[in-house]
């Protein structure tokens, strides 16, 4: 369930009321719209619905979507697969969504991220094919992380079994 929390009143605001699963919400950066994953169809779709809720959400998908993010203005990108997927959102109080179209493929897509000042993307895959359409991405190749790993777990000594 997506539930919305005010930390100023405490209030709780629910916002996927269906007996299905809903993960991946994002606000939109003017914080009038929200979308959020939803196994509602026997697959992973995104949904949008205006903020404060009142009108119906809409589904955006069809086809399948993954990790939900909003790009500059009302523009929703998703992945589907190897892709990253990009649709626009217009309407004042019930959603309208464009038909998605593929913004660049790349084979292993783990995860992406978008520029919200600009239309940019930022992927994380596991090899060099991808192919980004000149809207423009940047692709990085087995990405290291600067945080070192934990440390190894501590063995406490044997006890001394010598005998005297």
């Amino acid at each position: 369930m997506v539930v919305a929390f005010d930390r100023r009143s405490g209030q709780r605001t629910g916002l996927s009321d269906s007996a299905f699963d809903a993960w991946h919400a994002r606000w939109s950066e003017d914080g009038r719209w929200l979308t959020y994953l939803s196994d509602e169809s026997g697959q992973p779709e995104a949904y949008v619905q205006p903020w404060p809720a009142g009108t119906p959400r809409v589904r955006a998908t069809f086809g399948g979507a993954d990790h939900p993010q909003w790009g500059p203005g009302r523009t929703l990108y998703f992945s589907r697969g190897d892709a990253v997927m990009r649709a626009t959102v217009s309407g004042t109080t019930r959603a309208t969504v464009s038909t998605p179209e593929r913004v660049l493929s790349a084979s292993g897509l783990r995860d992406f991220a978008v520029d919200g000042r600009r239309d940019r993307v930022l992927v994380i895959g596991t090899d060099q094919s991808a192919s980004p359409t000149p809207t423009g991405g940047f692709l990085v190749l087995e990405w290291s992380s600067l945080v070192p790993p934990p440390p190894q777990a501590l063995t406490k000594p044997a006890a001394n079994s010598a005998s005297a």
